[in-house]
């Protein structure tokens, strides 16, 4: 879904976008094949996995941050990019499917969803984004605000999880 909308986003605007996609999960290889044969071939960046202290780093330098997972959106990547203060733009709550309920309590009105699956969608999203800088602004502002209501930092939850993990291995 998201290669195809920035493909759409790429034919309908006249900024100058680079898309970095970081990760090589079971939809890499559609995902280059669509970028290769899309005419836009130069605005893409791939790579397929980076280390975790070489997050921030992309993060700083790029405006809009797009979830293209659909299973939930408290997973680490999207964890990073609220630490990172990024503007977001997340799959909406699945009330069916019982995904992510209780996580629009944190993030509502901190990022912008868009309709799971929906490739128009998520272009209109991107673009009004696009069009208007000041929302980027706008929605890395309200992030950094609502994160500290919910969010730990980096090293206090690893050191959480390391504890839950060395307590259960002397069970």
């Amino acid at each position: 879904v998201f290669v195809k909308a920035i493909i759409h986003v790429l034919k309908k605007s006249c900024n100058k976008i680079n898309i970095i996609i970081i990760g090589d999960g079971t939809l890499y290889k559609e995902a280059l094949n669509l970028c290769n044969n899309s005419g836009f071939k130069n605005n893409f960046t791939f790579l397929k996995s980076i280390p975790h202290n070489e997050v921030l780093d992309y993060h700083s330098v790029s405006d809009i941050y797009v979830s293209a997972n659909k299973d939930g959106n408290l997973i680490n990547t999207n964890l990073e990019a609220i630490s990172s203060n990024a503007c977001m733009v997340i799959p909406e709550p699945q009330k069916k499917k019982q995904i992510d309920i209780q996580t629009d309590k944190f993030l509502k009105h901190s990022v912008l969803y868009y309709k799971v699956e929906d490739v128009n969608d998520l272009a209109k999203k991107i673009m009004f984004l696009l069009n208007s800088p000041d929302n980027i602004l706008k929605y890395k502002n309200k992030i950094a605000k609502s994160k500290v209501k919910f969010m730990k930092t980096w090293k206090k939850r690893v050191s959480e999880e390391v504890r839950i993990l060395e307590n259960l291995a002397r069970k």
